[in-house]
């Protein structure tokens, strides 16, 4: 009888650092995940018109934590644009006869993350059109490379998560 209470003791211990450990991890997360949504914020500081808004979400299991931040609001489309690029695409006229925009435009962000580098101003002339070939948008990779940046601090966040959990007394 000894040995089935010792079992069903361990057994209880096992399950109550299994739950502690998924919160501590749960809770390094969002450690990342807030970490992430504040490096996202001024890149799209200095932007004209619809902003998009940063979230996060956290999912643990028992082989990974990802923490996944996502543009929302009116501006993520835009937000999608930039950081991941578009290929080259016409454009087409459709609720107005013509299409009229001035070329010439510096934009504000570059590739690696780097944003606030240019004027973000046109200087070229105005064009008027039906339909315009596009040449595509070179992706400016702020996702990847914050995320870069961050998996360090979520590695050693883990760990020291895990340690917590284990070390703790229930």
């Amino acid at each position: 009888m000894p040995q089935s209470n010792f079992r069903s003791q361990l057994h209880k211990r096992l399950i109550e650092t299994d739950r502690r450990a998924l919160v501590e991890l749960a809770d390094a997360g969002r450690i990342s995940g807030n970490n992430l949504t504040k490096k996202h914020r001024p890149v799209v500081r200095d932007w004209e018109g619809v902003k998009p808004t940063f979230g996060y979400k956290v999912t643990v299991n028992p082989t990974f934590v990802r923490v996944t931040v996502f543009a929302r609001g009116a501006g993520r489309q835009k937000y999608r644009w930039v950081d991941l690029g578009t290929k080259p695409h016409l454009i087409e006229a459709v609720f107005k006869s013509w299409l009229t925009f001035q070329g010439g435009y510096s934009a504000k962000t570059a590739p690696g993350a780097k944003y606030n580098q240019g004027t973000g101003g046109r200087t070229g002339n105005w064009a008027k059109k039906k339909i315009v070939a596009h040449p595509g948008t070179e992706a400016r990779k702020f996702s990847e490379t914050f995320n870069e940046e961050e998996m360090p601090v979520l590695r050693r966040n883990t760990q020291n998560a895990l340690r917590r959990a284990v070390r703790r007394k229930g």
